[in-house]
């Protein structure tokens, strides 16, 4: 595949990204880490900074500023972590590893088994990401049917594989995964 990202392919990471928003949206993470000098422009874009207890500075999320699966400030300042995250999946359609078609029908199918979930989990710990929630239930097991720990099994795998971002250590799982044709068996 080629290092060369096309203009072509960056309005269809611009599409893909404007389809999915679940990196604003408080599936992975429950905040994002803003820069020591961003915390006035937080403030200002009423992200409700916080430090951690690390000291490191912090914005909840879902972030309060999308609309949708859409950024209502992008074109003007924000944070860099808004502009710098970037998922595999996105990694993978600007080096025309994967379609846009192909890349559409994972975040649909992400959405899909997110929104199963959700109606399933009646005990859901608003204080932990989605993804926290789901590992949880994973690791103890706890209030799984079948059809749940399908469900759950199938998101997670998902998730992993194609949202996650590289630098996290838990993403490590896309170095040992064989090479397949994402256009097929994708539905």
């Amino acid at each position: 595949m080629s290092d060369i990202v096309t203009d072509e392919r960056l309005r269809e990471g611009s599409e893909l990204c404007t389809s999915c928003g679940l990196c604003c949206q408080g599936i992975m993470e429950k905040a994002a880490v803003l820069e020591p000098d961003e915390v006035e422009l937080a403030r200002e874009l009423n992200l409700k900074p916080f430090v951690t207890r690390d000291g490191i500075n912090k914005f909840h999320l879902p972030c309060p500023l999308i609309e949708g699966n859409v950024c209502s400030v992008y074109m003007s300042p924000h944070p860099n972590v808004c502009k710098e995250f970037q998922c595999i999946l996105l990694d993978m359609l600007l080096s025309g590893e994967i379609s846009l078609e192909a890349s559409l029908k994972i975040i649909l199918k992400i959405k899909k088994y997110i929104n199963l979930i959700d109606e399933k989990v009646s005990f859901i710990d608003s204080s932990k990401s989605f993804l926290a929630l789901i590992q949880d239930c994973w690791d103890l097991q706890q209030h799984l049917n079948e059809e749940l720990l399908f469900d759950i099994s199938a998101c997670r795998y998902l998730l992993f594989r194609y949202i996650m971002s590289p630098s996290k250590p838990y993403s490590i799982d896309k170095l040992f995964l064989t090479p397949c044709s994402y256009e097929e068996g994708i539905e």
